[in-house]
């Protein structure tokens, strides 16, 4: 067993690994004491979203998703569990693999979800992604979080984050190597480890036009390492912006 990132690995076999992804959301929804007041089914999805990105960067296969909620089963979990759904069947999942349980026995006036993928990643693919001296750090997408998520991208649709179908989609690019997605502690953090936990050094650019250290809210957007950017995978993502903000040394 071993943790890796943010997942925790556990050996099958001699080719797999059996990959545990988990992320949780408090105080986003519908309850009266909630801070972010946004739908639950979009409470939901967001939730799920974070470590089912988790698993396809590792180009991983989720094979049980598990909501764990601290709400009622009707109506609040039932929305929640509607936009969990959703993003299941964004990248193609399989909904029968979801299982969870739900506070029914004490009220509660704040939102709170949990969301565990249960999944399967070949060895060869987590070793042959390493992050390598000489490639160039780009970051898909904005971090965005909170109210700014919300009256951007939810409601005016600026499209600057990533999504499930892209990543899944960018996943199976040859080209490209390791992903990341970025947390709550920022780009900047994210670098900076990805590069000293491969025994590696990092340059990142000092021109850049965004705020490094912003949190990325529910994963909004992705570090991604390759050697050079080309024009395949350009036309891969056409909504979200695309920058070079470091090189690993």
């Amino acid at each position: 067993m071993m943790n890796y990132r943010d997942i925790q690995l556990i050996e099958k076999d001699d080719k797999n690994f059996i990959a545990i992804a988990c992320d949780v959301s408090g105080s986003i929804g519908e309850k009266p004491n909630d801070l972010i007041q946004v739908s639950n089914e979009i409470a939901g999805y967001y939730a799920a979203a974070v470590p089912l990105i988790e698993m396809l960067s590792i180009r991983g296969t989720p094979m049980s998703v598990v909501n764990t909620l601290s709400v009622e089963m009707n109506p609040s979990g039932k929305a929640i569990i509607k936009g969990i759904k959703r993003a299941l069947k964004e990248i193609g999942v399989d909904e029968g693999c979801l299982t969870g349980s739900t506070e029914d026995n004490i009220a509660t006036s704040m939102t709170g979800i949990g969301v565990t993928i249960i999944g399967e990643v070949e060895k060869k693919a987590i070793r042959d992604k390493l992050p390598m001296r000489g490639q160039q750090v780009y970051l898909v997408g904005l971090p965005k979080m909170g109210q700014q998520l919300i009256e951007e991208e939810i409601e005016g649709q600026y499209r600057e984050v990533i999504t499930l179908d892209w990543v899944k989609k960018i996943s199976k690019y040859p080209q490209i190597g390791h992903m990341l997605p970025v947390g709550s502690k920022g780009i900047r953090y994210e670098v900076e480890t990805l590069a000293k936990t491969n025994g590696l050094g990092c340059m990142i650019k000092s021109n850049l036009d965004i705020n490094l250290d912003a949190s990325a809210g529910p994963a909004t957007c992705m570090l991604i390492c390759m050697y050079s950017r080309d024009e395949m995978f350009m036309t891969m993502q056409t909504k979200q912006p695309i920058r070079q903000i470091g090189l690993l040394l």
